[in-house]
């Protein structure tokens, strides 16, 4: 270990007292193992669901539940839009896929009506790879988009819904001999 037990201890009071309510509501969770059901921790995660960046990506969210709308965290210059080239997935950084994860690191999953929301329209869009996997792996185009969806319903507590289960298959086939999954087309 690198760090000496008095030095954990001095990150985490500082953690706890001085952090953003995202990671404060974390670091009770998964470093102090507190139970989510308490009090205090239902009062940690009201602070998480009322704070402001939880606030700014839930008030771009669209009725049907997708995001396709700039914030603080897309590119500079971003216009909000949903015409052609505008998916669930692209472009990068402001989009369902890419913001899931985002509200999956703040402690949010799919048990919150909004990112179940989002859910069902990725896992509608997903579907199965059932032909691919019949047809084989096709190294020069193998994987694509497919594990960005498939990371962003991971990250709010979906990886192991029985509607991916193929989806992994097909991931886990495409990986390279080198171990790893960079189409070479990308």
């Amino acid at each position: 270990m690198f760090l000496s037990k008095a030095e954990i201890d001095a990150s985490l009071t500082w953690l706890v007292e001085n952090a953003s309510p995202p990671v404060k509501y974390l670091t009770h969770r998964h470093l102090l193992h507190a139970d989510p059901r308490s009090e205090p921790m239902l009062e940690l995660w009201q602070c998480v669901e009322t704070s402001l960046a939880a606030e700014e990506i839930f008030s771009r969210q669209n009725a049907d539940g997708s995001w396709f709308s700039g914030g603080p965290w897309g590119p500079r210059g971003y216009r909000r839009e949903t015409g052609p080239g505008y998916t669930l997935t692209r472009p990068k950084f402001v989009t369902t896929a890419w913001i899931l994860p985002f509200l999956g690191e703040m402690g949010f999953t799919a048990a919150n009506e909004r990112v179940r929301k989002s859910c069902a329209l990725l896992l509608e869009e997903v579907g199965s790879p059932k032909e691919s996997l019949e047809r084989g792996v096709d190294a020069a185009n193998c994987c694509g988009l497919s594990a960005i969806p498939l990371r962003a319903l991971a990250s709010v507590g979906l990886a192991a819904d029985a509607r991916l289960k193929e989806k992994w298959e097909w991931i886990s086939q495409c990986q390279r001999p080198d171990g790893g999954w960079l189409n070479p087309n990308h």
